[in-house]
């Protein structure tokens, strides 16, 4: 179960989260990180393998998919096709920080926070997905 003071990383221990759990644990050994995803065994298998970490069964297919926990903040590397796990954060007031959210969906995801006042940061820092066209652009 995961820590009321941790960093939740929804997608934990596919390809692009391992590799940001293993950079956070590295550089802050100290941090308690959560690794959640809908796979519990391969979250509990990474967090394991980090230290000061838990694992969390998530879905982001269900409307609430943080099930009232509170993180100190989420960063989402999984695909969040309802919002779900956005809107959870931002209801929650916790900082949510989003890598793989593409442009089409950015767009509707900005737009159904209108309604929702934000407390806690919300960033969304998919343009690394990008980053080949800018690269040739600047060529």
């Amino acid at each position: 179960m995961m820590t009321q003071n941790s960093i939740l990383i929804a997608g934990g221990y596919g390809l692009v989260g391992q590799q940001l759990a293993t950079f956070i644990r590295h550089r802050h050994p100290n941090l308690p990180l959560t690794i959640a995803g809908r796979n519990p065994e391969k979250a509990n298998t990474l967090a394991q393998e980090l230290g000061n970490a838990t694992s969390f069964q998530l879905d982001t297919e269900q409307p609430t998919p943080l099930q009232s926990q509170q993180p100190r903040a989420v960063v989402a590397v999984v695909n969040d096709p309802h919002d779900y796990l956005l809107m959870d954060a931002v209801q929650q007031g916790i900082p949510y920080l989003d890598v793989t959210r593409w442009t089409e969906r950015l767009r509707a995801s900005v737009t159904s926070l209108t309604d929702n006042p934000l407390t806690a940061p919300a960033i969304f820092s998919s343009g690394w997905m990008g980053g080949i066209a800018s690269i040739l652009a600047v060529r």
